[in-house]
C-alpha cells in the first residue's frame, strides 16, 4: 500500500509550485497558484485563484515523479472557502494522458439541477458535462471561513465501478454528507492522476486554500477515513510517505 502526504512546508513563499522549488510530487498546475502563508494549516499552504471561466489546479501522478497507477484511488484534501464553491474541485484521472476530463470527479454548486448541492460525476461527463451519478440532499454543504476535509475514492471500471465522495468539517470523522455510487463507469485501465483545485470552467473567481493532500494508491474503500488517528488534539496521517524537499519517505506518525 502506498500513501503520500504534502503539506506544503517546503514551498516557496509567492512562487508557484512545481518541481523546481520542493513541490511534493506535482506533476502539473494551472491558473494563479502559488504557496502562501495565509488560512495555513501549518506555516504554508497553496493559495489559488482563477478569475471568470479559468481554471487553477495542481496535479499528482505521473509515470517519473509520482506513479499512482492503481485499479483503487482515494484522495484527502483540506480546502479552506470563503464563499460557496461553484465547480468541480477534486478529481481522477486514468492512465490515458489523452483523456483531459477525469473518470471521478466530486463537484459542487455547479449547473442549475444542481444548484447549492455536491454531485458525482463519472466517465460519462465525456459525453455531457452536467452528468451525474449521485447528487446530494445538503443544501451549502461546505462550511465558510474554515477548513473543510474532501475526500474522493474511485475503483478501476468500465461499468459497475464504485465512486464514494465526503466533505468533514476541519478534522471531523464524521461527514456533513458522504455520497456514493456502484455502478458508475470509470475506465478499463488504470487510475493514475489526481488534480486538486478548481477543475471546471465555472464563473467562481473567489481565492481559496489548499492543504495537507494525502493519496492512498491501494485504499480498500472510502466508507470511513481509515488514514487518520486522534491524538487528542487533531486527526493525524497514520503511514504515509512524506516528502522531504528532495524525495518522498516512507514515515510513521504517531
Amino acid at each position: 500500500m502506498a500513501r503520500y502526504s504534502a503539506n506544503y512546508e517546503n514551498g516557496i513563499v509567492g512562487a508557484s509550485p512545481s518541481t523546481n522549488n520542493a513541490a511534493p510530487g506535482i506533476a502539473a498546475r494551472s491558473g494563479s497558484t502559488v504557496y502562501a502563508t495565509e488560512q495555513s494549516r501549518g506555516a504554508k499552504s497553496i493559495r489559488m485563484t482563477a478569475p471568470d471561466t479559468s481554471l487553477a489546479y495542481v496535479q499528482y501522478g505521473n509515470p517519473t515523479e509520482l506513479s499512482l497507477d492503481s485499479t483503487s484511488l482515494l484522495a484527502s484534501v483540506y480546502f479552506y472557502f470563503t464563499e460557496l464553491p461553484a465547480g468541480g474541485f477534486l478529481a481522477i484521472y486514468d492512465d490515458d494522458s489523452a483523456n483531459s476530463r477525469p473518470v471521478a470527479r466530486l463537484s459542487v454548486n455547479y449547473y442549475s439541477a444542481y444548484a447549492r448541492k455536491l454531485f458525482l460525476q463519472d466517465a460519462e461527463m465525456s459525453t455531457s458535462w452536467s452528468s451525474s451519478v449521485a447528487v446530494g440532499e445538503v443544501e451549502d454543504p461546505i462550511p465558510l471561513n474554515r477548513w473543510v476535509r474532501m475526500e474522493l475514492y474511485a475503483t478501476a471500471a468500465a461499468q459497475n465501478a464504485t465512486i464514494t465522495a465526503a466533505v468533514f468539517d476541519g478534522d471531523s470523522s464524521v461527514p456533513i454528507e458522504r455520497l456514493t455510487s456502484n455502478v458508475a463507469r470509470t475506465t478499463a485501465g488504470r487510475l493514475a492522476r489526481v488534480r486538486i483545485g478548481k477543475l471546471s470552467e465555472s464563473s467562481y473567481p473567489t481565492p481559496f486554500w489548499v492543504d495537507d493532500v494525502l493519496i492512498d494508491t491501494e485504499a480498500p474503500d472510502a466508507t470511513k477515513s481509515p488514514y487518520y488517528k486522534w491524538n487528542g488534539t487533531a486527526y493525524k496521517p497514520m503511514s504515509v510517505s512524506a516528502w522531504t524537499g528532495t524525495d518522498y519517505v516512507s514515515v510513521i506518525e504517531e
